[in-house]
C-alpha cells in the first residue's frame, strides 16, 4: 500500500529514553571523531582566529584570571559564548592545543546529541526507519565531524538548527489545539536565535519563516495555525535579533559598512565579485597559498590594494569603497554576476578537498590522484543522494512547504544569500540537520516497500481469476 500525506505527517510517539539504538549512535559518532584524527587532511584549529581569542579572554575574566575590559567580540557573538564554555575547563595560561582539544571534546558531545534529536524529529514525521536513516545519514558523508576540528561558527549554526526542527516537530506532534508545548517553543526559539547569531548569513530565514506563517494562515485545520503560532513565534525572534544587533553595532555618523559586521560583509562581496569571474571552473579555496597563478585572485589582489591606496588618501572608510565598487560592478556587468551566480549555486554543493594536494591520498599501494577522484566522487555522491531526497520530499506534496519550513529554510536562505555573494560548501553545514531528516523522511518507505515480501501467491483452481481474491479483501 502507497504512504499517504497523512502518513507522512507528524505523529505522537510513545516518550521514551535512551536505546541500544541511541548507543549505537554514540559510538558511531565517537568512531567518526577518531577517524577524522587519523585522516591527512582538516580544518584549521582555529579558523581565521575570529572566535578563539575572543573565547579565551572571555573564559578568563570569569574565571577572575583575566580582566573583562580584554572581552570583545567583533565578529558573531554566540561562537565566542559556545566557546568560552569548554575553556572554562582549562587552566589560565595552558598552551592553544589544550583549549582546542576541550573545545574538541565539547563539540563531540553536543554533536553525539543532536543527531540523537535529528533521529527524533525524522521519526516524528515518517517513522523508526526515518529516524534511523536521518541519522546515518548525518554521519555520512560526516562534515559536521570534520568542521568541529576547527573553532568556527560553522558547528553551533549547525546546534541551532538542529534545535530549531525538534523545537518545530515537538511543537507540531504534543501541542493541544492552536496552543503550543513550553518545551518544543523553548527549543524552537533557542535554535533559531542560536542560527542567526552564529551565521547572520542565514537573515533570509526571516522572511522565509514569515512567509510560511502567512500561508499557514490561511488554512482551516488546527495543526496548521498552531505551526502558523511557531512560525511566527521564531520568524519576530530572529528580526528581533537581526535590528538589535544592526541597532547596537550602529555608530551615530558613520556609515554601515563601518561596523564591523558591516565591514566584513563589505570585504566579502567585494572579494565575492571576483570569485569565478574569468575563471569558472577554479574552485580552489580563496587563498594566496591554494589560488596560485589565479587570474581571478590576482586581480582581486590589485583592486583591493587600489581601494586601500584610496581609503588611505582620503580617509574614507574601506568597506565603503568596496561596497561601492561591487554594486557599480554588477550594475555595468549583469551577465557576469548572473553567469558567477549560477557557479556558485552550483559550487556550494561540491565539497573540495583544498589543504591537501591530491598525491597526499593512498589507500594502501594505491594512491595519487585515483584515490583523490574516488574519494571526492563518493563523498559528494552520497551528500547530492541526501540533498536530492530532501528536495522531493518537498516539492512531491506542495502543502508540506510552508509546514516544513523549519526543514529547508536553514539550507534554502544559506543557499541563496551565498549564491549572490561568495560561496564556500561549509557555509550551508547549518542547513544540513534538515536536509537529513528530510532525505530520511523521503527514503524510508522507498525501503520499506523494497524490504516488503512480496504476496503469496493464491490458487487458481475453481475459476477464480488470479488476484481476484486480493481485490476482494482490498474492496
Amino acid at each position: 500500500m502507497g504512504h499517504t500525506c497523512e502518513e507522512a505527517a507528524p505523529r505522537a510517539l510513545p516518550t521514551r529514553g535512551l536505546d541500544v539504538v541511541d548507543g549505537c549512535i554514540v559510538v558511531l559518532v565517537v568512531l567518526c571523531f577518531l577517524l577524522q584524527s587519523c585522516m591527512p587532511f582538516a580544518p584549521k584549529r582555529f579558523g581565521d582566529m575570529e572566535y578563539h581569542p575572543p573565547a579565551k579572554a572571555l573564559a578568563a575574566a570569569i574565571r577572575g584570571a583575566g580582566s573583562w575590559q580584554g572581552v570583545h567580540v567583533s565578529e558573531f557573538p554566540f561562537p565566542v559564548l559556545y566557546y568560552a564554555i569548554p575553556y572554562l575547563a582549562v587552566p589560565p595560561g595552558s598552551p592553544d592545543r589544550t583549549y582546542w582539544a576541550a573545545a574538541l571534546i565539547w563539540m563531540a558531545a553536543w554533536v553525539s546529541a543532536c543527531v540523537l534529536l535529528l533521529r527524533r524529529t525524522a521519526e516524528h514525521i515518517g517513522g523508526p526507519l526515518a529516524g534511523k536513516l536521518a541519522a546515518a545519514l548525518t554521519l555520512a558523508p560526516p562534515f559536521v565531524v570534520y568542521y568541529s576540528f576547527g573553532v568556527a561558527a560553522e558547528v553551533p549554526a549547525w546546534v541551532g538548527a538542529t534545535l530549531l526542527a525538534y523545537g518545530w516537530v515537538r511543537c507540531a506532534v504534543d501541542g493541544q489545539g492552536d496552543g503550543l508545548t513550553r518545551g518544543g517553543l523553548v527549543a524552537g526559539l533557542a535554535g533559531s536565535t542560536i542560527l542567526i547569531l552564529s551565521r547572520p548569513n542565514v537573515v533570509l530565514i526571516v522572511a522565509l519563516a514569515a512567509g510560511a506563517a502567512i500561508v499557514l494562515r490561511t488554512r482551516p485545520d488546527v495543526q496548521s495555525r498552531r505551526q502558523m503560532r511557531f512560525a511566527a513565534a521564531c520568524a519576530t525572534a530572529m528580526a528581533a535579533v537581526v535590528l538589535g544587533g544592526f541597532a547596537l553595532t550602529r555608530h551615530p555618523g558613520r556609515s554601515p559598512s563601518a561596523t564591523p559586521q558591516g565591514s566584513e560583509l563589505a570585504h566579502v562581496v567585494f572579494h565575492g565579485r571576483f570569485q569565478y569571474r574569468w575563471e569558472p571552473w577554479d574552485w580552489r579555496f580563496w587563498g594566496r597559498e591554494t589560488r596560485h597563478g589565479s587570474k581571478d585572485y590576482a586581480a582581486w589582489s590589485r583592486q583591493l590594494a587600489y581601494l586601500e591606496r584610496v581609503s588611505a588618501q582620503r580617509g574614507v572608510d574601506l568597506g565603503q569603497l568596496e561596497w561601492q565598487w561591487a554594486l557599480n560592478d554588477v550594475r555595468h556587468h549583469p551577465a557576469l554576476a548572473l553567469r558567477s551566480g549560477l557557479v556558485r549555486l552550483l559550487a556550494l554543493q561540491v565539497a573540495l578537498v583544498n589543504s591537501r594536494p591530491p598525491d597526499a591520498f593512498h589507500v594502501g599501494p594505491v594512491g595519487g590522484r585515483v584515490i583523490y577522484i574516488a574519494f571526492h566522487v563518493f563523498l559528494n555522491a552520497l551528500s547530492l543522494l541526501a540533498l536530492s531526497l530532501a528536495i522531493w520530499a518537498v516539492v512531491s506534496k506542495p502543502l508540506r512547504l510552508a509546514q516544513w519550513w523549519p526543514l529547508w529554510a536553514p539550507w534554502a536562505a544559506l543557499t541563496l544569500f551565498h549564491a549572490l555573494i561568495y560561496a564556500e560548501p561549509r557555509y550551508l553545514l547549518p542547513g544540513r540537520p534538515g536536509i537529513t531528516v528530510l532525505a530520511g523522511v523521503a527514503l524510508a518507505p522507498v525501503l520499506r516497500r523494497a524490504w516488503a515480501r512480496p504476496p503469496a501467491p493464491t490458487s487458481n483452481r475453481g475459476g477464480v481469476p488470479e488476484g481476484g481474491q486480493r481485490q476482494v479483501d482490498a474492496a
